[in-house]
């Protein structure tokens, strides 16, 4: 009986690390049909405000999916989730792509923490236009955008992370903004968030590998 108890115990122990250890991708998550989808909300900011990009529109880019609120201001992304080209415009595989509007209009995605904890962030951006120009890429957090790098076609890439704790409900989102020619301003974005496993967490993983150990020492000496 101790010895089902421990391994039953030791069971537990494990199952709670994939739970803690998830990790929440934006262009997995993405769904034309829902705006959230998952973890993320896809929209614009500008003037302070966020709106999100209804479900619907119809996409600027000729065969792609995307939300959009039209004249190329939304997110996009290939339909068979394989390499896919409309116009001069180029949509790699497992990305996003991002087109802020021509008013100043940031293209945002935001996630929004599903519990408190500390996160591990990612984020990369690529110029996506043949014709590209410049775009302003960073992070909004708070309600505030704070730009970390301008991409151009002499250094037309960027990728940023780090771990930021983040309350239960607590949004961070990644945006482009237009600084450049507005046509040409498509950006291939990646951005995820994994929650760090908690040092409790990681205790009841190293108690859990120990109670197993002890369990099948026991069961050995039993049938011995």
């Amino acid at each position: 009986m101790k010895t089902l108890i421990a391994i039953a115990a030791a069971a537990s122990a494990l199952v709670a690390i994939p739970a803690a250890a998830v990790t929440y991708d934006a262009a997995a998550s993405f769904s034309p049909a829902a705006n959230p989808s998952g973890q993320f909300t896809f929209g614009s900011y500008t003037g302070g405000v966020f709106t999100p990009f209804p479900v619907g529109g119809t996409c600027d880019f000729g065969g792609t999916i995307c939300l959009t609120a039209g004249n190329y201001l939304g997110v996009f992304a290939s339909p068979n989730g394989q390499f896919f080209e409309s116009g001069t415009g180029n949509f790699p595989a497992s990305t996003l792509v991002l087109h802020p509007g021509q008013n100043g209009e940031l293209s945002v995605i935001l996630f929004t923490a599903p519990r408190a904890g500390s996160y591990s962030i990612s984020f990369s951006a690529q110029q996506s236009d043949d014709n590209a120009a410049t775009q302003t890429v960073g992070y909004l957090l708070g309600g505030t955008p704070t730009p970390l790098a301008d991409l151009t076609t002499s250094a037309p890439g960027y990728t940023n992370g780090g771990n930021l704790f983040l309350a239960q409900g607590q949004q961070v989102g990644v945006f482009v903004g237009n600084n450049g020619v507005y046509f040409n301003d498509a950006t291939a974005v990646t951005f995820s968030a994994s929650l760090v496993p908690e040092p409790a967490t990681w205790g009841l993983l190293i108690a859990g590998f120990a109670m197993t150990g002890v369990a099948m020492r026991r069961r050995k000496a039993v049938a011995a």
